[in-house]
């Protein structure tokens, strides 16, 4: 029996505004991220930014502002291999690559590059 290879998937995730800019800015490379979608490298990432409603120290809902970002996964930390014990079970830490990003809901994709 040959191994089973995993097609590459795109997930599209809420993304709060302060770590969605740094992405969208280029200044941050990287998602740490619970790990219940099984990504793989190769994978694309679809961040939307996500303003979230709050309620003393309660988060209730939010809306999406329309900004989003296109990311190539290109490598991943994977909490049994090497990621600190302090570190919850499940959790990646992702390095991205940053491919698209797109202003506003009406606005086209734009490369990056």
């Amino acid at each position: 029996m040959g191994e089973l290879i995993r097609l590459p998937r795109r997930h599209e995730l809420k993304t709060w505004p302060k770590h969605f800019s740094a992405v969208y800015d280029g200044a941050k490379a990287f998602e740490f991220r619970y790990n219940d979608r099984d990504f793989c490298v190769g994978d694309t990432l679809i961040l939307r930014e996500w303003e979230p409603r709050h309620d003393y120290k309660r988060t209730f809902g939010g809306t999406y502002t329309g900004r989003a970002v296109e990311a190539a996964v290109t490598y991943i930390l994977r909490e049994y291999e090497e990621l600190p014990e302090f570190v919850a079970d499940n959790y990646v830490v992702m390095s991205i690559e940053l491919m698209a990003r797109k202003a506003s809901e009406d606005a086209s994709w734009e490369m990056s590059r």
